[in-house]
């Protein structure tokens, strides 16, 4: 190991070493579990494009008065002290609530949360 080679070690001694020395050590960009880029619409930071881009969509059916509103990150306790996020509640016209996930693949985790939120709260999520 060179003396240099902050990388080398580990994350504490890492920043240690780059304190005693003076050295501004920077963190690699984390990157997310499925390469979503995180993306920024009127100040809102989204987990992905994709969502994003379905915010930017429900934000026009609401002006055009297609939807009456619609809530983002909606939370729903599951057992076992766990969550599952929903990207967004649309409430529709007729004041029916479709709960909705921007998702680019369907994995079995969140095929089993949305599993249980359909057993518990009698509530379907589309993917989106």
């Amino acid at each position: 190991m060179k003396a240099w080679d902050l990388n080398a070690l580990p994350p504490r001694a890492r920043e240690q070493a780059a304190a005693q020395l003076g050295l501004e050590h920077r963190k690699a960009k984390r990157r997310s579990k499925y390469n979503a880029e995180r993306t920024q619409v009127d100040g809102i930071w989204f987990d992905s494009k994709r969502e994003a881009e379905r915010y930017s969509e429900l934000k026009l059916l609401r002006q055009a008065g297609e939807i009456q509103h619609f809530h983002r990150q909606v939370i729903f306790d599951l057992p076992g002290n766990s969550t599952h996020r929903v990207d967004f509640a649309v409430v529709n016209l007729d004041w029916t609530i479709t709960y909705e996930d921007s998702k680019g693949a369907d994995h079995a985790d969140g095929r089993l949360r949305r599993r249980q939120v359909a057993d518990i709260y009698g509530v379907d999520i589309e993917l989106v």
